[in-house]
């Protein structure tokens, strides 16, 4: 059982994985036409991540606090 993942920056992307019973091959090539693209809009997961990490920030701001 094993995998791996190679990255040739600008160039290529080479992952496999194999186990007893199976394994595969996933092979991406760039050329010049090659275009990424990035979405400026947060995921419903990253939203609900950043409202936690505030949330136990304040708790434990106001936990070091004594209080009067």
């Amino acid at each position: 059982v094993g995998a791996g993942h190679i990255v040739i920056t600008g160039d290529t992307v080479f992952d496999y994985r194999f186990t007893p019973n199976a394994s595969t091959e996933h092979h991406l090539d760039w050329t010049q036409n090659t275009m990424l693209a990035v979405s400026l809009v947060p995921e419903p997961a990253s939203k609900a991540m950043l409202a936690a990490g505030l949330l136990v920030a304040g708790w434990m701001r106001r936990r070091g606090r004594p209080t009067s």
